[in-house]
């Protein structure tokens, strides 16, 4: 042997085998096609044929994935890979392997910002030699210096690559890092052929999670019954807004399956089935709503929201109901915007009369606990960075804006906007998109849903009364119940003159609130000291 390496050191045209770095940060799909989500069936036939065709095209043979995050776009590739193994494929595309790349699969080869472009120039250089290789890029925005936190010269590389046309390349993004890509890079739009990639019907969705709930069964050992597929697809459609069937439903079920497993080794006997209950005592701990209000979300407690309202916000019976009107429309389905919040309302009145109270109730009774009441006061969103302050700043992936940072903590919430008359002007078009869309765009492209979230907007009425004789404590004496009507219409009229129509129109319900009596203020007194004697008799 030491000849052999001594003869081989003294010929010096004698070279070492080229180091592959595709075999080092790629994944040849062919060998993976166990992890294929779906089972047999395909969700996106025409998807799917569109992606064939465009691979088998001489030029512009390039394709973008988009959609919603967990909708399958990584499984459609998976299904590519398959067809191609099982030689179901034309000629141009037989002999096809694809190989997925990601950032995670990437980065430990980088150990200064300069190997990422070097190690991505290697992998699509020897992709071309290769000739046999269709390169995916999993996540493309990851390897876009504007998306990945700075490592640059990944776009450049990606252009490139996507010009070559000896090279196919499939892409895949989120809907959001797309239409940002659409913007700072416009060769995504001109050299990758977008298809985009819908969220299947719920009846699909129940199709696709029954064929494949075996492979769950499987690896956590346990029993997933059919009535906990059902229950996944209602308790995750009504109340993960954010995301898509079927992954927010398996990722349920699969919770429920390890909360099951960990249940069932802590008391020492076999697991149990992963039933209806199990799934949806995994969504209450998930979201922090009690139990019994995601089994009753049509039933009990919308019926008795009012009276529970009124039991506890006292002098304001005229805007609870309303509210209590709007909310029970809303979460029956029946409105006609179903993409809004639900519920929006202008809260206005003088300080003292109920208006965070009856927010915090809301929270209460609509999700089990007031610390489903998100605050935001106003009175800190004064300044210029008011929209950086709420939304993010460009450039910052890492540092989210403080309404993602709430709205993804609890998507199922009441949102409070307490003092809006104090807040920047900036605030203003943010908050007409959430009450008119029920979503907006935070600086990194990310799109924040409040759809499952109500939304109550306060404005002290003080400040928007010019005349200091309009003006009023939150409570009135005997002698100034006359004065309450006129009092409303002055109050009423100072809000049209400083809010803007469109914003005004953008609620469902703009509410006045009126000062409290003396006999108001009593009954509020005996609640309040009841509160106080149930505390201490806990103690």
């Amino acid at each position: 042997m030491e000849e052999n390496e001594t003869a081989a050191a003294e010929d010096p045209k004698k070279e070492a085998e080229p180091i592959s770095v595709l075999a080092h940060i790629a994944t040849d799909l062919a060998e993976h096609l166990y992890e294929r989500r779906f089972g047999s069936i395909v969700p996106w036939k025409s998807e799917v044929t569109r992606l064939i065709e465009t691979l088998q095209k001489r030029s512009n043979h390039n394709v973008l994935l988009y959609g919603p995050v967990g909708v399958g776009k990584r499984t459609m590739v998976l299904r590519l890979a398959e067809q191609i193994a099982r030689g179901k494929v034309s000629s141009q595309l037989r002999d096809k392997r694809i190989l997925e790349i990601t950032l995670p699969s990437v980065l430990p080869f980088v150990q200064n910002p300069d190997d990422f472009e070097r190690v991505l120039f290697h992998a699509i250089k020897e992709a071309v030699e290769r000739g046999d290789a269709i390169l995916y890029f999993n996540q493309l925005e990851n390897f876009l210096s504007e998306m990945n936190g700075g490592l640059s010269g990944g776009a450049n590389l990606l252009e490139i690559a996507t010009r070559q046309t000896q090279l196919q390349v499939i892409a895949s993004m989120s809907e959001w890092a797309y239409q940002k890509a659409l913007y700072e890079h416009p060769w995504v739009q001109t050299n990758l052929v977008p298809i985009r990639v819908a969220e299947p019907s719920t009846d699909l969705a129940r199709r696709i999670i029954r064929v494949v709930r075996g492979k769950l069964e499987r690896f956590h050992g346990i029993e997933i019954t059919a009535d906990a597929v059902d229950k996944a697809i209602d308790l995750s459609s009504y109340y993960i807004r954010s995301r898509v069937l079927p992954g927010k439903a398996l990722e349920l079920l699969d919770e429920a399956c390890a909360a099951g497993v960990v249940r069932a080794r802590s008391d020492r006997r076999r697991p149990a089935a992963v039933d209806a209950a199990a799934v949806a005592e995994t969504m209450s701990r998930r979201l922090g709503i009690p139990v019994e209000k995601l089994y009753d979300r049509a039933g009990g407690y919308l019926l008795h929201l009012e009276a529970n309202l009124l039991a506890r916000v006292k002098g304001q019976d005229k805007v609870v109901r309303s509210v209590s009107d709007v909310i029970r429309v809303a979460k029956l389905g029946l409105s006609s915007q179903a993409e809004r919040p639900d519920g929006c309302f202008l809260f206005i009145g003088p300080s003292g009369v109920g208006k965070n109270q009856l927010a915090r109730r809301l929270a209460i009774e609509l999700f089990g606990s007031a610390d489903h009441l998100l605050h935001l006061d106003m009175a800190q969103y004064t300044g210029e960075d008011a929209a950086q302050k709420l939304l993010g700043t460009r450039g910052t992936p890492g540092q989210k804006g403080i309404l993602a940072a709430l709205i993804e903590r609890r998507p199922n919430a009441v949102l409070l906007i307490d003092g809006i008359e104090k807040a920047h002007p900036k605030v203003g078009p943010i908050l007409l998109q959430i009450l008119k869309e029920g979503k907006t765009t935070d600086e990194e492209g990310r799109q924040l849903t409040f759809k499952g979230a109500t939304v109550v907007v306060i404005a002290n009425s003080d400040n928007l009364l010019q005349d200091e004789e309009q003006k009023t404590v939150g409570f009135l004496d005997a002698e100034h119940t006359k004065s309450t009507e006129l009092q409303r219409r002055a109050i009423q009229q100072a809000a049209e003159n400083f809010f803007a129509a469109d914003f005004l129109q953008a609620f469902d319900a703009v509410l006045y609130f009126s000062p409290l009596t003396p006999e108001t203020v009593r009954a509020i007194a005996e609640i309040e000291i009841e509160a106080i004697r149930e505390r201490l008799a806990q103690r």
